[in-house]
């Protein structure tokens, strides 16, 4: 084989060789996907003298590829404050603090005005499952009327990042 030949050789193999990388991106990238087993709401602690009452979401995932983080997203608008905010997974509390350290949680109002809760697990998770819960009071969502006093709340969010959910109480 001559100087040229081989030359040629190599670059049709390099050639091959990134064609195949970029025919395998989409595939590398749609491996990635969340199934909530179950998430399950429960609202309790209601006091409409006070016009508060306490969330606590809690997530059965089952995770397909690597992720480190996880997020949570509430409404502001038919409210006044969300506070007291605690993020757990598998039953180890998780601290809050904006680092984005492992183990810890972030909360702020994010730039379409819904309060958001970024919790970053205590280990990078690649295809596993794990259970997390975050609770939460929330203050000024109960009208309060004359015939009677209304709770509304979106307990799963029509848009739950794309991804589906097998169970819900």
């Amino acid at each position: 084989m001559n100087v040229n030949s081989f030359k040629k050789s190599v670059v049709t193999c390099v050639l091959a060789l990134g064609l195949l990388l970029i025919g395998l991106l989409p595939a590398a990238a749609q491996s990635r996907s969340v199934f909530w087993n179950a998430w399950d709401v429960n609202i309790d602690n209601v006091d409409a003298v006070s016009n508060q009452f306490r969330v606590t979401e809690t997530y059965d995932v089952s995770f397909t590829g690597p992720f480190t983080f996880g997020s949570a997203f509430i409404e502001m608008d038919r409210l006044e404050d969300i506070r007291n905010v605690s993020v757990s997974q598998d039953g180890r509390e998780m601290r809050a603090n904006c680092t984005r350290q492992q183990g810890t949680f972030c909360t702020g109002i994010n730039e379409d005005g819904d309060f958001e809760i970024i919790y970053y697990f205590f280990a990078p998770i690649n295809s596993s499952r794990s259970k997390f819960e975050i609770s939460y009071d929330v203050i000024g969502a109960i009208r309060v009327y004359e015939g009677g006093d209304q709770l509304w709340w979106d307990a799963v969010p029509s848009d739950h990042f794309g991804f589906s959910i097998g169970e819900s109480t």
